[in-house]
């Protein structure tokens, strides 16, 4: 009989385990020792049938929580997924080193007891790609700096600031003629020479956007004019020492410095004299260069 009342408790653990449909055996045909593992069992299947209705899609996991004590009954997940108190409640939270979760929240009775019920949705592989579009959406494909777009956004956050920041505007020299006399190819690959003679010279902090076909802007905070004009003299010699031998590489840059930004002009007219102070010394670098195009 003791090995009969094994077999059949193994074959309902089985059924639990595997999701069938299991049938509860009668525990008052056991001895004492089997018959309290037999109602264990069953408490056991009652609670999956229970969790069930709540993880339904694919990669959840379940925390129960008591609604009076807010003590964990049940967590499938090392971690909880955080709190709300209200009958039903959705929001995404962020575990760092772990992954990004989407938490479903209903009141629900476990077992005679008023508890929450949280089913929690990993959605990390959904944010990444979330954060792979918005990377693509803000970035230039040639030079994989940011863009216009992204550099639009940044500044008008800036100009809310109370932080003095400073602005650079620049110009690449004879970029269309390059383009025009030996191709699209040798071009970017000018645009690129230039990017990184920039990059070697100013802070990973510093926002560094395309924003025109041979315009760029430089938003740096926390940086005086000054400062900023041995970084873009630097950079000019770093360039020229990496020209082709076809043809020089140059630009032209102009630089504004803003003490108050919140209370200085819209973006766009901080950005126009900036483009001024940059086209009056493009005039003086004419002037003073020799052209091999």
């Amino acid at each position: 009989m003791t090995d009969r009342n094994c077999e059949i408790l193994y074959e309902y653990i089985q059924d639990i385990l595997s999701d069938r449909q299991a049938q509860a055996p009668d525990p008052a045909s056991m001895d004492a020792c089997h018959r309290k593992l037999g109602e264990g069992l069953q408490v056991l299947q009652k609670l999956i049938e229970l969790l069930s209705g709540f993880s339904w899609r694919h990669g959840e996991f379940v925390a129960v929580v008591g609604k009076s004590d807010r003590e964990v009954l049940f967590c499938s997940k090392r971690k909880s997924a955080g709190w709300e108190g209200e009958d039903h409640a959705e929001w995404d939270i962020h575990i760092p080193q772990q992954g990004y979760y989407h938490v479903s929240t209903t009141v629900t009775d476990w077992l005679g007891k008023e508890a929450y019920a949280h089913a929690v949705t990993d959605v990390t592989a959904e944010h990444q790609g979330t954060l792979n579009l918005q990377e693509k959406a803000y970035h230039d494909t040639v030079t994989g700096i940011k863009n216009r777009r992204f550099f639009e956004e940044y500044i008008a956050d800036v100009m809310d600031k109370k932080t003095p920041v400073t602005l650079c505007y620049i110009d690449i020299d004879d970029l269309k003629a390059v383009n025009d006399s030996f191709g699209h190819m040798e071009g970017d690959a000018y645009l690129r020479s230039f990017v990184d003679a920039v990059n070697d010279s100013i802070r990973s902090e510093d926002v560094f956007a395309r924003i025109g076909g041979d315009e760029f802007c430089i938003v740096f905070e926390g940086c005086y004019k000054e400062i900023l004009e041995r970084k873009m003299e630097t950079a000019l010699q770093v360039l020229r020492s990496r020209k082709s031998g076809e043809y020089d590489a140059s630009f032209s840059f102009g630089i504004i410095q803003i003490e108050e930004p919140e209370k200085a002009a819209s973006p766009d007219e901080i950005v126009r004299q900036a483009d001024e102070e940059m086209y009056r010394r493009k005039r003086a670098n004419r002037k003073s260069a020799k052209k091999t195009i």
